[in-house]
């Protein structure tokens, strides 16, 4: 059985405008946090500049922290870009990863591209470590200034992932909830724990049982694939992310955090009835 976890299907009292099931909607706020994405979803993004012009503009959604894996199957009001039903529209993909310049066609107060990076970050921001994307948008009958609704298929972030305790863990995209979870943990914009204050082991014997494929499944055990995108305790988030997984967080023996997974066991302990004193309360 594969687990994913959506906010609606766990009866949570709340919705997020770009993540959910039904109709996605671009949002365009200055208020909202930078999501962290991990696994992968379909998701509307935030609108955080859009340049003038009247026919072709620019503009630049984002999706959530970097690095992510991936951006694809971009699509404007339901068509995919690009394509003969948007022409002259095309799409530039940031990953995050803090290499790449801010989208070229930025423009200032001239409506012109400028040319420098430093006077592009003025503009929108640094962005470096944000996943978004950079788009020229031709005005026609399937799209015009006034709406516009990005979605994409987001291959959420890059985690480490350990083999061994004691060796260097490689950094690459996975859905495997424990090394989600111990991203959350350890991320600076997550819990900022020391991996000296968990027990890896833990992770890496619940990562395995996670990528077990259960009789005939073709797919993993668990896997999780969520948006944390609303302003909410870093313990709520934990317990969601815990949720897909059947997790718990306990403290082993030597006072380091665990991640164990309630299921089958050896018996540990085994009562008859002649373990039972005949006292009469």
């Amino acid at each position: 059985m594969t687990s994913s976890l959506s906010r609606q299907n766990l009866g949570f009292d709340f919705e997020s405008p770009v993540y959910r099931f039904g109709p996605l909607q671009t949002t365009a706020s200055n208020a909202l946090c930078v999501p962290i994405i991990y696994g992968q979803v379909k998701a509307a993004g935030n609108k955080i500049w859009q340049g003038a012009g009247s026919k072709t503009f620019y503009a630049l959604i984002a999706f959530g922290e970097g690095p992510i894996s991936g951006i694809s199957n971009v699509k404007i009001n339901d068509y995919v870009v690009p394509s003969k039903d948007l022409p002259g529209c095309a799409i530039t993909a940031y990953v995050g990863d803090g290499t790449k310049d801010i989208y070229s066609e930025v423009t200032g107060a001239n409506n012109k591209p400028l040319a420098d990076n430093a006077a592009r970050a003025a503009i929108v921001g640094g962005l470096r470590h944000t996943a978004y994307l950079g788009l020229k948008v031709t005005v026609g009958t399937k799209v015009t200034r006034s709406y516009m609704n990005v979605t994409a298929d987001i291959k959420g972030k890059l985690v480490n992932v350990y083999t061994n305790p004691l060796i260097t863990p490689v950094l690459t995209y996975s859905n495997n909830p424990a090394w989600c979870i111990l991203d959350f943990l350890t991320s600076s914009s997550g819990c900022a724990m020391s991996t000296d204050s968990l027990d890896i082991q833990s992770f890496i014997n619940t990562a395995a049982y996670c990528d077990a494929k259960v009789g005939s499944e073709t797919d993993p055990r668990f896997t999780l694939n969520l948006i944390l995108d609303q302003r909410k305790s870093r313990l709520d988030w934990l317990n969601q992310m815990l949720v897909t997984c059947r997790g718990e967080l306990t403290y082993n023996a030597d006072n380091k955090l665990s991640l164990v997974i309630e299921k089958d066991a050896d018996v540990a302990q085994d009562f008859t009835l002649d373990d039972i004193n005949d006292v009469i309360f």
